[in-house]
């Protein structure tokens, strides 16, 4: 099944059920756990290290694509159902119907309310299929607008709307990497601007190490980069990537090995990515 075009992506309501195993690609699953190591990310929606995506300090620069203060809020705390609140962090109840309808609703409120759940996933997402790049802060706001604009179209529930957005996460990275085709992760990148790194481990060895990848997987094509980055680097099962690139698990286990043949082809041909290749197949 081919990727679809962005109306259908927007409009088509989340189906993540599945979690299929994968034994395929030993080798580099083991070398980009190691590098996926290096990489200071907590797992939840909510983490907010280094004030990433707080709204209080957004940190990296970043403000939310509305102001908050100026959308309409919600109560401090919810009943039975809707939407709960732990400080100034949304969440979502299992099997409410509440923000979906705000979303579908065209209420400005949504998308203050998507950014405050969705945000750090959202970077985390652009960061590893793209690596950082001036207009990373651009993208997000590209993502939490289009999903604004699109939410009348919306047809899932609350429990749905993680991976509708990064459906549209997703096709926001297809159309940056086709449209730019050229080396994010190189251009003008000081070591300490390395994204979501853990200080005291980022040796000028792993630094190094961290460039060549990216600038090994700007080789690559973007149907084959995405689904690679978001199974080695962000660790997502691969019904959620099928359900995030809109096509079906089998063709997403085809692209997965036909990225990681292509990208090992590409990392042999560098001296130091050739040398840690070869020390996970020692």
């Amino acid at each position: 099944m081919q990727c679809q075009s962005i109306t259908d992506v927007m409009s088509s309501e989340s189906s993540v059920d599945g979690r299929t195993p994968e034994g395929e690609g030993g080798t580099l699953r083991t070398w980009t756990r190691r590098i996926s190591g290096f990489f200071a990310v907590g797992s939840g929606d909510h983490d907010t290290r280094d004030g990433v995506w707080n709204n209080d300090g957004p940190g990296l620069g970043m403000s939310p694509p509305l102001s908050v203060d100026s959308a309409a809020k919600p109560d401090e705390s919810s009943g039975a159902g809707g939407i709960a609140r732990e400080g100034a962090t949304a969440t979502v109840v299992a099997g409410s119907n509440e923000l979906a309808n705000v979303v579908r609703s065209g209420d400005p409120s949504a998308i203050a309310k998507l950014f405050d759940l969705y945000g750090t996933h959202v970077e985390r997402v652009l960061i590893r299929t793209l690596g950082r790049d001036h207009e990373l802060d651009d993208m997000i706001q590209d993502v939490f607008l289009g999903a604004y604009r699109s939410g009348p179209n919306y047809q899932g529930n609350d429990d749905q709307l993680k991976a509708w957005v990064s459906r549209i996460a997703v096709f926001t990275a297809r159309g940056y990497l086709r449209k730019r085709r050229r080396r994010w992760w190189l251009r003008s990148e000081a070591p300490d601007e390395l994204p979501e790194q853990a200080a005291a481990d980022a040796s000028p060895h792993i630094q190094e190490v961290l460039r060549r990848t990216y600038s090994a997987l700007d080789q690559l094509d973007p149907d084959l980069r995405i689904p690679l980055a978001l199974r080695e680097l962000e660790a997502m099962e691969l019904a959620e990537i099928a359900d995030a690139c809109q096509c079906s698990v089998s063709t997403i286990k085809r692209r997965l090995q036909r990225a990681r043949k292509a990208f090992e082809r590409l990392a042999k041909k560098d001296p130091l990515l050739r040398d840690w290749l070869l020390e996970d197949e020692q």
